[in-house]
């Protein structure tokens, strides 16, 4: 893959996830990142049964529930489905920064101490392009 593909993941799959927020704009996040990241793979002749499976495991992921209103498990799920149905396509180290970023970032958003100086729009572009990095790997 070449440095443009890398960044068009990188930066897409972030402003996908930060724009998928919330309400409506949900589908960004939902639909967005797994067409994008299919556009890719598609583009750099990587599309195969394995990736399809990967783009469709860690869409299943953008799907679930991890707000406030839902409990620990149902959050490590989420963040775990972001990123270990790349497996299909083969390992990559990167496997493990989505799952840390956002239970990391989920944290310090949410912490008394620390939401004041770190905003959950911030651990959206973190864990956005920590997905994005991933695919840019596996791919």
């Amino acid at each position: 893959m070449n440095e443009i593909d890398e960044l068009i993941l990188i930066i897409g799959v972030a402003l996908l996830y930060r724009l998928g927020g919330m309400g409506f704009h949900k589908v960004f996040r939902r639909y967005g990142i797994p067409i994008l990241v299919s556009y890719v793979a598609i583009h750099n002749k990587k599309m195969n049964w394995k990736s399809a499976l990967a783009i469709c495991g860690s869409a299943i992921g953008f799907f679930l529930g991890y707000g406030e209103d839902h409990s620990w498990f149902e959050r490590i799920l989420a963040s775990l489905m972001f990123s270990l149905p790349t497996l299909f396509i083969g390992f990559n180290w990167w496997i493990i920064a989505p799952p840390l970023t956002f239970i990391g970032t989920y944290i310090l958003s949410n912490n008394e101490k620390t939401k004041k100086y770190f905003k959950w729009g911030t651990a959206e572009i973190l864990v956005g392009m920590s997905i994005g990095i991933l695919y840019s790997q596996v791919l």
